[in-house]
């Protein structure tokens, strides 16, 4: 999934324009260089982790470099930063509000099974106070939340499995909260009166454990 992106639009309706441009991190310790890139009248570059492989993160920056090859214009990620608690959306809890963290919907009305959430895109994440960092990066405001760091800036088979750990560190996460919220609705009853609620739940865990084995068998493969 792409949190974040940026796209350069090429205004000029008439001819197409040939640019230096970089991506880089807030530090410029890797920054990637485009080199006399030709960008056709009219046409949107979009740079992101599904286009190009750049996961953005805090204060990363996309630039335009002048013949000299300094920076002529620079545009920075600068994401708005709540204290612990102020989230408007989340209120410090740092889970998604719509699905409660679970990264899915479970449509109780209809039973027509489990939906990933539209909000979050299935990461259970809060998008509003989420901030993407670097591994050197920070917090600038603390908090006892633990997220995934990213990975950009890992060679591109670490970085994979790097990918992979983090999100069997989610994986676990999500199956440990549904276990729990499960245990919790079946000592209060919650069951009694709602069958199709029950499996959906029970279905919504089995997948949780499915994924978490798809993806230590995949950890192990990238390993060996």
């Amino acid at each position: 999934m792409a949190m974040y992106s940026f796209s350069l639009t090429c205004t000029n309706w008439f001819q197409s324009e040939t640019l230096d441009f970089m991506l880089s991190d807030g530090q410029g310790v890797q920054p990637r260089y485009y080199r006399r890139q030709n960008i056709k009248a009219g046409s949107v570059f979009t740079f992101n982790n599904d286009t190009c492989g750049w996961q953005w993160c805090q204060y990363d920056f996309f630039a335009i470099l002048n013949k000299n090859g300094q920076i002529d214009q620079k545009w920075q990620l600068r994401i708005r930063e709540y204290a612990p608690g102020e989230c408007p959306e989340c209120h410090g809890t740092h889970q998604c509000s719509h699905c409660r963290g679970q990264g899915v919907w479970v449509d109780l009305e209809y039973g027509t099974g489990i939906k990933t959430c539209s909000y979050c895109m299935g990461t259970g994440v809060c998008g509003t106070c989420y901030i993407p960092r670097r591994v050197s990066q920070p917090s600038i405001i603390g908090s006892n939340y633990s997220r995934p760091v990213s990975t950009a800036n890992i060679s591109s088979s670490h970085r994979r499995i790097a990918d992979i750990q983090n999100d069997i560190q989610f994986a676990q996460m999500q199956l440990d909260r549904a276990e729990k919220n499960y245990e919790w609705n079946k000592i209060n009853g919650l069951y009694s009166d709602s069958y199709i609620m029950q499996q959906n739940e029970i279905n919504l865990i089995y997948n949780y454990r499915r994924r978490l084995l798809d993806l230590q068998e995949e950890l192990r493969r990238a390993t060996s």
